[in-house]
């Protein structure tokens, strides 16, 4: 959010296609935590950005949530949001209590753009994917989401990413792995998702950014994601 909007929230309602009246009493509501990011760089030149000069300075608010106990095999609609302004509707449904059943997922990498051409490629392909399978668990991104890394990158960036394929994005859950365009001193990647961050917790030798080392069950089967990205340091791979 903008800077200063702190009351940001989750709400849940136990049922597929719901519309705003049913979130008049959600089955759910999660607060979330959040961060002030100050000092991100908006754009470079090569955003192409009509009217915002190259290496604009913002500020934001990043919001997480964990929504708990909920019940296995089930579909769950949810927005975000404050009583100012509600995000628009998603769907998920959660994994069932049967670990052996079937599930498909889209399997992507690469989506890097720092243009409008470029994210309209990306876009194009998330949404050939979805349409192939529409049914998928999830979506995992294998890095390099956006174009622009270091000290210049580009928040314009991350806002495209999401806003091009949000349909995508609100109803199938994101797996996220950091690529090298996805390094920066200022760690934007990690405030735009809420991957489990407890690996640094005890780490012999810790990751640069939070939530880049984490892992998973889905059905029988065990889903890790490793940082590759701070291969240099001793010892890294060898404590993973």
């Amino acid at each position: 959010t903008n800077a200063g909007v702190k009351d940001g929230e989750v709400q849940l309602v136990a049922k597929a296609g719901a519309t705003a009246a049913d979130f008049a009493a959600p089955a759910m509501v999660v607060k979330a935590n959040a961060n002030d990011v100050t000092g991100l760089n908006y754009s470079i030149a090569k955003n192409s950005i009509a009217g915002v000069e190259p290496n604009t300075k913002a500020d934001y608010c990043a919001h997480k949530a964990v929504a708990t106990a909920l019940t296995p095999g089930t579909t769950y609609s949810y927005r975000v949001g404050n009583k100012d302004g509600w995000s628009e509707i998603g769907t998920f449904t959660t994994a069932p209590d049967d670990k052996n059943e079937n599930y498909s997922f889209i399997y992507i990498t690469d989506t890097q753009a720092q243009n409008d051409e470029m994210f309209n490629v990306s876009q194009k392909t998330v949404h050939a994917a979805y349409r192939m399978v529409p049914d998928a668990a999830f979506v995992l991104c294998n890095g390099d989401l956006v174009e622009t890394s270091g000290a210049n990158n580009s928040e314009w960036e991350y806002e495209q990413w999401f806003d091009t394929m949000q349909d995508v994005w609100m109803n199938c859950p994101l797996v996220v792995a950091q690529g090298n365009h996805d390094t920066s001193g200022n760690s934007n990647f990690t405030y735009h998702f809420n991957t489990d961050t407890t690996y640094n917790d005890k780490a012999a030798v810790a990751t640069a950014m939070d939530g880049t080392v984490y892992s998973f069950v889905r059905g029988d089967v065990l889903f890790m994601v490793i940082n590759y990205e701070d291969w240099k340091k001793d010892g890294y791979f060898e404590s993973l």
